[in-house]
């Protein structure tokens, strides 16, 4: 993909990114509110764009990724196909172990971890599999004992998470310091972690970056609903690196395993 491309599939991304965890009546309503504005498109100046054009967009980035969205268009774009019985046992085993994660982010993992090709079959064939199979309430995989939580693996599963520290001096007042940790969930190794005096995406794509280079690129990043882990950027950044994010129910940081203890 050249830059103008790559430029023009980030744009795209930037704007449906919200809309990937949302439920239908959400997403309707956003793509109604993102019609009425106009954009500065890369390489095209300014443009308004219809509620079909969103939700295409959309499609497109759930059945190939980030180059999906490029101009050229896939020749299979929109093809049904059949999930072999091997992928509906990883779906299952995925669901079993991460029960809130969307059917986006299995898709996205099953094409990160090698499990299905590109143009395999679309995410909403796997969406239509999953709701009509009621994986996601069945009582099978809903009561998952907090132990599994334990990956088997290195950089299967990274944690974030931010802590309050102390007060420390600056200049002539104090200032609170906060710790930005990130630690793998097997091995339990602290992967990023940098003090700041604030709590904010900047800081936490800073601590990321620095991970990322260290160690490599985990499968799944999971955090918590606060807002520095919802952010446009962190979207982009992790569609484009194959890395599943994932957020933890609302008031359940026992959810979250091994981030906070694991680094304190």
């Amino acid at each position: 993909m050249d830059k103008k491309a790559m430029a023009k599939a980030i744009f795209k991304y930037g704007l449906i990114a919200p809309a990937l965890h949302m439920s239908k009546n959400e997403r309707r309503a956003y793509f109604s509110s993102l019609r009425q504005k106009e954009y500065d498109v890369p390489f095209l100046g300014m443009k308004r764009y219809k509620v079909g054009t969103f939700k295409h967009w959309l499609l497109q980035y759930q059945n190939g990724g980030l180059e999906n969205l490029a101009p050229s268009i896939r020749s299979d774009a929109g093809t049904t196909k059949r999930i072999s019985d091997k992928v509906v046992q990883i779906v299952k085993e995925i669901v079993a172990n991460y029960p809130f994660l969307s059917v986006s982010g299995i898709y996205r993992m099953l094409l990160h971890n090698g499990s299905i090709s590109p143009g395999e079959f679309s995410e909403t064939t796997l969406r239509n599999y999953v709701y009509k199979n009621n994986l996601r309430n069945s009582e099978e995989f809903s009561k998952i004992p907090r132990k599994k939580f334990e990956k088997e693996n290195v950089n299967e599963l990274w944690t974030a998470d931010f802590m309050e520290g102390p007060y420390v001096p600056d200049g002539r007042k104090k200032r609170r310091c906060f710790l930005c940790g990130v630690i793998d969930d097997h091995s339990r190794m602290v992967t990023g972690a940098r003090w700041y005096h604030q709590e904010n995406c900047v800081v936490l794509s800073q601590t990321l970056k620095e991970a990322l280079l260290m160690y490599g690129i985990p499968e799944i990043l999971y955090c918590d609903n606060g807002s520095a882990f919802r952010t446009h950027y962190l979207y982009q950044a992790c569609a484009g690196l194959g890395i599943a994010l994932v957020h933890s129910r609302p008031f359940d940081s026992s959810s979250r395993g091994n981030g906070k203890s694991g680094i304190m």
